[in-house]
């Protein structure tokens, strides 16, 4: 696996398939529905956390091409 140095000590896998795996990996990391059997309140709740977390996954992966682009 091909390695890029980041200005803070962090490895990101290069190019394409690399982007591919920082994306998978975020993804991974986002929670499933969980607001099935919730009441409305909780649902709503549960809604908007995923989508800060959704907005943080897109957020990341964005620097990460950006700094793959830039280093590659």
């Amino acid at each position: 696996m091909t390695s890029i140095a980041h200005p803070h000590s962090l490895q990101l896998p290069a190019g394409v398939a690399g982007v591919e795996r920082i994306a998978a990996a975020l993804r991974s990391l986002l929670p499933a529905r969980r607001a099935a059997a919730a009441p409305a309140p909780v649902v709503n709740t549960l809604l908007q956390q995923e989508r800060a977390e959704a907005a943080l996954a897109r957020a990341t992966l964005g620097i990460a091409v950006s700094n793959i682009r830039r280093y590659d």
